[in-house]
This record gives C-alpha cells, sequence and structure tokens, in this order.
C-alpha cells in the first residue's frame, strides 16, 4: 500500500512532530508498505534544490516544498504562512494518483478541512492525525483572544470531526473524544513513539562541577508548568550546595516564550542568585540531544492539570525514558501516569509541586543505586511500549482496514 503523511511541521529535520512522523514511516516500512513525507518546510536548509525538493532518509521518501526554515524574515515568514497550504493542497491534487492513503498531520483548522475535502471528493482514504484538544493549546496571539479558540474549536467540531473518516490518536482521553463527537469515524490510539530502541549505557560517575537538569523545547506555562520547574530548580540548587557543596545547572535548548513569563523565571533567578548556573544550549543534532540526555541528574515532566494535559500525551516522556535516566513526572491522572509507577520506573509527584521535584532532584543525587533503577526500568518501559516498531502490525491493519 502506498501511503503519503502530508505535514506543515518540519521534515526530515525537527523534534517532536517530526519524530513522530518518521515514527509512523518506518512502523509501515517494516510492514512493507510504501512511506513517503510530503511537508511545507524543514528546520534547516538541505544542500540543493530551494523549492520541491526530493530526498529520502531511512527509507523514507520526502518532498519538501520550501527547502528550509520559513522563518528568514517577518514578511518571508507571514507570506509562506498564507501561501504554503495553497501550495501543499495544489500539490497534492496535482499527485493524487501517487498514494493510495492520506496521513494528515496538522493543527490548523482550515488546512485540516480544505485537505480532507478535496481528497475525499476524489476517493481518497484519509487519516486524521489528533494529537491536541482542539484549540487547547496555547498558540498564537490571535487564538489567545477570549472568543477565537472556541470558535475554531467548534468549527473542528461541527464541520471537520464529522467529515474525517478515520483517525489516529495519541491518549485515550482523544480517543473517547473522537467517539462523542465522530462516532462513525474509525480510530486507533497510538501512544508517543521511540524512534530508537533504548540502549543501556552505563551510568556515568557524577561530575561533581557538571550536575543539571535539562529541559527540551520552548517554555511553557500551561504544557510545562515550566515556573513550578525553574522553583524546583533554585530549590533544589541551594539544597545540593548546602549538603554537599555542588552546583546544580538547568540546561535548556533554547529560552523562547512569553516575554512576562520569561521576566517572572529571571526574577526567580536572579532573586536566589542563581541566573549564572542556567545556560542555553541552542539547537540541538539528535545525537547531541541524546547525549544532554544521558548525562542529566533527572528529567523532569510537569503537566499542570488543565483541557490540553488532561488529553495529549507528552511528546518528550518516550525520550526522556529512553535515556536510561529517572524521570520525575510531576502529574495527576493523565495519559502517562498510565504507564508509570512511584519509585519503580519513575518519580511521580503532583502537578506543579516544586517542592516535591526539587525533592525528588535531591533524591537522585544522594541515592544514585536507586535513580539508576528506576531510569533503567523506565528505559525498559519506553522499549516495550512505546518503540516504534511494536506498533508496527497495528498501524499496518488499521491501514488495510480502511
Amino acid at each position: 500500500m502506498r501511503i503519503r503523511i502530508v505535514t506543515n511541521a518540519d521534515y526530515p529535520d525537527g523534534h517532536a512532530a517530526t519524530s513522530r512522523m518518521r515514527c509512523y514511516a518506518k512502523a509501515l516500512i517494516l510492514e512493507g508498505h510504501q512511506v513517503s513525507v510530503v511537508s511545507t518546510r524543514n528546520a534547516v536548509q538541505l544542500p540543493g534544490k530551494r523549492y520541491l525538493y526530493s530526498g529520502a532518509q531511512e527509507d523514507v521518501n520526502f518532498t519538501l516544498l520550501r527547502n528550509g526554515p520559513s522563518n528568514s524574515g517577518r514578511l518571508s515568514r507571514y507570506l509562506w504562512a498564507y501561501l504554503s497550504p495553497i501550495a501543499l493542497l495544489t500539490y497534492t491534487v496535482a499527485t493524487l494518483r501517487r498514494s493510495d492513503v492520506f496521513i494528515l498531520y496538522f493543527n490548523t483548522a482550515w488546512t485540516r478541512f480544505a485537505m480532507i475535502t478535496v481528497l475525499r471528493l476524489f476517493g481518497k482514504k484519509v487519516v486524521l492525525e489528533l494529537n491536541e484538544y482542539p484549540y487547547s493549546a496555547e498558540g498564537s496571539r490571535l487564538t489567545r483572544l477570549p472568543f477565537v479558540r472556541p470558535l475554531l474549536r467548534q468549527f473542528v467540531f461541527r464541520a471537520i470531526f464529522p467529515i474525517a473518516p478515520n483517525f489516529i490518536v495519541i491518549s485515550k482521553a482523544l480517543e473517547h473524544l473522537v467517539a462523542t463527537r465522530a462516532p462513525k469515524a474509525a480510530t486507533l490510539q497510538v501512544p508517543i513513539l521511540a524512534e530508537d530502541r533504548p540502549v543501556q549505557v552505563p551510568w556515568p560517575d557524577i561530575d561533581k562541577n557538571d550536575i543539571y537538569i535539562f529541559h527540551a523545547g520552548t517554555l511553557s506555562e500551561q504544557k510545562d508548568g515550566i515556573y513550578a520547574v525553574f522553583k524546583a530548580f533554585t530549590r533544589a540548587h541551594h539544597e545540593l550546595f548546602e549538603r554537599h557543596s555542588v552546583r546544580l545547572k538547568f540546561l535548556l535548548t533554547n529560552n523562547m516564550t512569553q516575554p512576562e513569563l520569561w521576566a517572572r523565571i529571571n526574577e526567580l533567578l536572579v532573586r536566589n542568585n542563581v541566573e549564572d548556573y542556567v545556560a542555553v544550549t541552542g539547537f540541538c543534532s539528535d545525537d547531541e540531544l541524546d547525549q544532554y540526555l544521558r548525562g542529566a541528574l533527572a528529567l523532569i515532566v510537569n503537566k499542570p492539570k488543565n483541557l490540553q494535559n488532561d488529553h495529549n500525551f507528552p511528546t518528550k516522556l518516550t525520550k526522556y525514558l529512553a535515556s536510561g535516566r529517572p524521570v520525575i513526572l510531576a502529574a495527576e491522572k493523565t495519559e502517562a501516569n498510565r504507564f508509570l509507577d512511584d519509585k519503580v520506573n519513575a518519580i511521580t509527584v503532583a502537578p506543579n509541586d516544586s517542592t516535591a521535584i526539587s525533592e525528588a532532584l535531591v533524591h537522585c543525587f544522594e541515592n544514585p543505586a536507586a535513580a539508576r533503577e528506576i531510569g533503567q526500568a523506565g528505559s525498559a518501559v519506553c522499549e516495550e511500549r512505546f518503540f516504534y516498531a511494536r506498533h508496527a502490525q497495528r498501524l499496518s491493519e488499521f491501514m488495510h482496514s480502511l
């Protein structure tokens, strides 16, 4: 079967969305399907054509409508934001005969609606990938307006769900949402997947001059409760220095967030005299990211109670678990809690509980053997439940059933 993943996210270089699409593709290829990806952009520009670039990575063929990021300038970025959906739709229609099934990976309502409508009009099989409760994320300045998100959400429920015949969802909560809003649709629930089989690496000796925690991705208050994570860091930093004369660091891949939130975080750091122990690594390759994760004291996933977190699955979790480092899961009754048990394969605490998170960090430093066992057990959960190859047959059977 010829399957095409169509997306407006970065491919083949990017982060969470990129990895998830690649996992779908690799899993389906294992079952003998021909899989390709068509994307509107990539995180970096690859050598070669600037537009309509074709290549292959890990047996997955891909086409980029624009070879490179869409942030080279403000005008260019805004123009491409409006033109790329039209270009993607045009390319899809022009190449319809090359694919039998189309998996749509978008978060924008109008692009979803247009693609589903056109593909069904031409008699193609369509699968909508659903990884968030519609318009529950913080979004852009426009969607943060109080009246905008409810309107867009109703458009999704009333115009898109009824015409989407098939769904892949990442959580039980989203599966229930589809069953309620689109009861005739076929649905497959697949958690966030791990690209690589976790490798058990020796637990390194802790270098007292280089103890750190690590956060990958943007700094979101709604999704990650990042302020509570910084509070936990400052508390653990002082606790470890008082007890063991070591200085805990906090490494971030970037400090992108709303200006008012960063101002609060910066004030917290200055007030606690720890601003010199926070550093930004910048964009990391997969190998660099793995190296940072495997060297961390522990990895924190904080999920405050809200509509978004009640329905999604932490995109960082499988990557964190695969590292073999202990994961501190600050969440309650989320999809992630279904897979992890306290002091067995993770350390679980209440969401946004900065004191409990800091105590867990100190515990990992003072009890390295227990931390190692928890990390290794978490890695085993990742291999058994999230490794993409474990879901290959289910995905293939779903595609054949359409």
